[in-house]
């Protein structure tokens, strides 16, 4: 069994980054965010769509994929801070690069990981060898 791993750095930093991003919301914005709301304001709008892309984007961060692992039987274990998913090395379809996230397509869905995984040609090189069909993009 091989183990793939996020940087605890770059860890820390995007979750650093969001947290400040909510932090300057909430200390500009914060003090009449109910009142422009109940108000049903413009601006009140914009809040509630803020803060509906805020949380949506903190849901993805929560259930990305920090390791992943690559079993005897080739079966992939993309484990994040909530649980773990199981895929194997033959359902997935691609893996390209979009912007700082990995995409990584399977029979049944997608999942992203962050940019700067240990060993990650190495991972891309074994799912290439279980799955000759794996389409890559971006590297």
């Amino acid at each position: 069994m091989k183990s793939y791993k996020v940087p605890i750095f770059s860890r820390i930093f995007f979750i650093t980054i969001m947290l400040l991003i909510a932090v300057l919301f909430f200390w500009i914005d914060g003090r009449d965010i109910v009142r422009k709301m109940l108000r049903g304001s413009p601006e009140g709008l914009f809040t509630i769509v803020w803060v509906s892309a805020y949380i949506w984007t903190m849901y993805r961060m929560i259930v990305m994929p920090l390791e992943v692992r690559v079993n005897d039987d080739l079966s992939l274990v993309f484990r994040s801070i909530v649980g773990s998913k199981v895929v194997l090395a033959a359902d997935v379809k691609s893996i390209k690069r979009n912007g700082a996230f990995i995409q990584v397509k399977y029979n049944g869905g997608k999942l992203y990981l962050l940019q700067g995984m240990t060993g990650f040609y190495e991972l891309l090189s074994t799912l290439k060898e279980a799955n000759p069909s794996i389409v890559v993009k971006g590297y």
